[in-house]
């Protein structure tokens, strides 16, 4: 072990004893590996892997990430990110959401319909041509569960969207 970066010295005599040092000697251990450089904002398409979990989180992607999703749709998400959050509750916000995980869309509003449709009804239809969830062909229901997951977290709350898949 290398000079503990926190010395025995600095502890007052009065609480200077072996349950202190010790504590000195773990807390300078566990400060020796860390690196202040993670905590710096990173660029979601270069970072390492093991830092995307978080960037999730601080990009309040959740609701979009899907179990087993791939790396690259995870990462064009996180990028997305202040994109897709202003622009959610509209169409553009959704369609942003999808393409960030590779899903194209052809979006019908209720007002586009002839005769008129019911208030806020819309009809999509989902082009998957690649996977999103790794191991499953793109129409697979996993797939369809990962759009839809981008659909309700995007979408406004009294919006109906009837939802179509196609390859």
């Amino acid at each position: 072990m290398t000079d503990a970066l926190i010395p025995e010295s600095l502890g007052s005599p009065g609480v200077n004893d072996q349950r202190s040092r010790a504590f000195s000697n773990a807390l300078s251990e566990g400060l020796a590996e860390f690196q202040p450089s993670v905590l710096v904002i990173q660029d979601p398409l270069t970072v390492p892997s093991s830092l995307l979990p978080i960037m999730v989180v601080e990009a309040g992607m959740t609701d979009f990430v899907s179990l087993n999703m791939r790396e690259d749709l995870i990462r064009a998400l996180i990028d997305a990110a202040p994109d897709i959050h202003a622009m959610t509750g509209t169409v553009a916000g959704v369609r942003r959401a999808l393409n960030a995980i590779g899903i194209s869309a052809r979006w019908t509003q209720w007002w586009q319909e002839k005769p008129k449709a019911h208030h806020n009804t819309h009809k999509v239809v989902l082009f998957l041509t690649d996977t999103v969830i790794n191991g499953h062909a793109p129409l697979d229901l996993p797939n369809q569960v990962a759009a839809a997951r981008a659909i309700a977290a995007t979408k406004r709350w009294r919006q109906d969207i009837a939802v179509q898949y196609a390859t």
